[in-house]
């Protein structure tokens, strides 16, 4: 009974080890049987019945940026059997370089043959599958073809709006200004280094580095003001670049010309039979004068004086004979502000008789 129970806990203990190793190191696999280990955990196996093509995972927290180049190595291997020759490796978009490391001598039948990689990720973004194809030959000299894909996940390494919201000029006005955070994952950026240029206009630009909100996310504050060019030609056109970015994103700032246009307050007149009456504050989205401004009423009992304060006009209102009429409450119309002969606005009056 001893001897059984010695011999449960030393099954017990071995099985609890292999699974502590198997944790910590990966699950690792006899390749064909041939005694050689891959830890499987670190590639993506692709299995045929003659063939095993061993690519890597990609699955570290280390970020990958757009515009890197990725290299590393992947293996295949060819069961003794097969009678199969690797002929050539193409990746078909042509942004990988796969070569073998094998430059003296082949490894033996059965042994991986390694295969080292090199990924252009310039424009690339997101989850992106590099595909690769495997052309084998037999004895016969018959072509096989198996496929593979590397796939690597890739951030921006400044992230900026490709387009911002449109930025509203009034009237003639070519100037503006905004205000932005910027983002970057990149590992010690130095914001100092970002050259900002700029076309389709003339702008200052600065950057001022924030405390960071997020952990391994640098933040700095964009302010750029300036003039554009030519609003109906797209804007204007901001491209960062940085001896630190394998890319130099950019993004776009369009401009719209509003119309023009008179807001005012309130919108619709009560006036009351006490004085001093209502009075009517009229702003515009351009350059205007007093002279430009008539009103036109439907009361001829109204008369009016028109002053500017700042960008603000002032309508006063005075009863034209200067005594409060007795039977006018409920009384309604319109009051017209014209410019230059046309009616620029229509605000509504009204009688409270109170």
């Amino acid at each position: 009974m001893r001897i059984v129970g010695w011999t449960c806990l030393l099954v017990t203990v071995l099985v609890i080890s292999g699974l502590l190793f198997q944790s910590l190191h990966g699950t690792r696999v006899n390749v064909t049987n041939t005694g050689v280990l891959l830890n499987t955990d670190a590639f993506d196996v692709f299995e045929y019945p003659h063939v095993q093509i061993f690519v890597p995972r990609f699955i570290d927290s280390t970020p990958r940026f757009s515009g890197d180049i990725i290299t590393g190595s992947l293996f295949v291997v060819i069961r003794p059997e097969a009678g199969l020759q690797l002929a050539e490796v193409d990746s078909g978009c042509g942004c990988a370089m796969i070569r073998s490391v094998h430059s003296e001598q082949a490894p033996s039948i059965g042994q991986p043959i390694e295969l080292a990689f090199s990924v252009d990720t310039t424009g690339r973004l997101g989850p992106v599958a590099f595909p690769l194809t495997f052309t084998f030959r037999d004895r016969d000299g018959v072509s096989h073809q198996h496929q593979a894909q590397l796939v690597v996940i890739l951030e921006r390494a400044f992230e900026v709006p490709p387009v911002l919201e449109p930025v509203a000029l009034d009237g003639e006005s070519d100037r503006f200004a905004r205000t932005l955070e910027l983002h970057s994952k990149l590992p010690n950026i130095q914001w100092d280094l970002v050259k900002v240029i700029v076309t389709g206009g003339e702008a200052e630009v600065s950057l001022s580095p924030l405390e960071e909100k997020e952990i391994g996310v640098s933040v700095a504050e964009m302010n750029i003001s300036g003039s554009v060019a030519d609003v109906g030609r797209g804007g204007l056109t901001v491209v960062f670049e940085s001896p630190q970015f394998r890319e130099q994103p950019s993004m776009n700032i369009p401009f719209i010309r509003t119309q023009e246009h008179f807001v005012w307050k309130p919108e619709r007149l009560e006036f009351r039979n006490q004085q001093p009456l209502a009075k009517l504050v009229i702003q515009a989205n351009f350059e205007c004068s007093v002279d430009e401004l008539t009103i036109d009423m439907d009361s001829n009992q109204l008369t009016y004086r028109i002053k500017k304060v700042g960008r603000l006009f002032v309508v006063d209102f005075q009863l034209g004979d200067g005594e409060v009429p007795a039977d006018n409450a409920g009384l309604s119309g319109m009051i017209r502000l014209i410019r230059n002969g046309e009616i620029a606005a229509e605000i509504p009056y009204v009688w409270s008789g109170t």
